[in-house]
């Protein structure tokens, strides 16, 4: 399995706190994109995959919630944690309830801080790899014929080769050929892993069908 770099975004008008969080983030092994303004941490957070943000509360103009708020409304999903020097319960919990993955007050504690971010940025690369395989699997679906649809849907839930070919009106040599040919377009060498990838991207697709 390829591994993948995290990258995290840091948007915080002070540089001396840029810094000092870009050098401990980078000594973890993370790439890091810093900004000191709104405007060019969106476009950052928009047109580049990150897997995590460290935005400071307080912002010429803004507050982190306003930011997350205009990342969510371009499709930015990425976890925010909020950082600031004015730390109050009430603040605290309007940043959780507004969306923030996690909040930090300044002096920081870099240890938890860098722990928790390793933990979000981790999250979001598994929901990512998760992302690309429902594309996948779905995409070796649609290039399945009609027939060989009608063949899966029955393989998939437990029919025996003559119970298909008795309710397709084919033969149970057909039946073998079309599940062959299922098999190889969706990159699976057993039936057992067709019925798991395939009852997988149903469960994942719909998730009240769990219930």
């Amino acid at each position: 399995m390829v591994s993948i770099q995290p990258t995290v975004l840091i948007l915080d008008d002070d540089p001396d706190v840029r810094e000092s969080l870009q050098a401990l983030l980078e000594s973890r092994g993370f790439h890091v994109e810093t900004f000191d303004s709104v405007g060019e941490f969106l476009q950052g957070a928009t047109s580049n995959k990150a897997h995590c943000a460290v935005v400071d509360w307080r912002l010429p103009g803004a507050t982190a919630v306003d930011v997350l708020r205009r990342a969510r409304q371009e499709q930015c999903t990425i976890p925010f944690v909020v950082i600031t020097g004015y730390g109050d319960v009430p603040t605290a919990v309007r940043a959780m309830q507004a969306g923030v993955a996690d909040f930090f007050t300044k002096p920081l504690e870099t240890r938890e801080l860098i722990a928790r971010v390793e933990e979000l940025a981790q999250e979001e690369i598994q929901r990512d790899s998760q992302r690309l395989e429902q594309r996948e699997v779905g995409q070796r679906l649609q290039s399945l014929t009609p027939r060989e649809r009608e063949v899966l849907e029955r393989v998939v839930q437990g029919k025996p080769t003559k119970k298909i070919a008795e309710e397709l009106g084919i033969s149970a040599k057909t039946v073998e050929v079309h599940r062959s040919h299922v098999t190889r377009k969706m990159h699976v060498r057993s039936v057992a892993e067709l019925v798991r990838i395939v009852t997988k991207f149903e469960l994942e697709r719909d998730p009240d069908s769990k219930r």
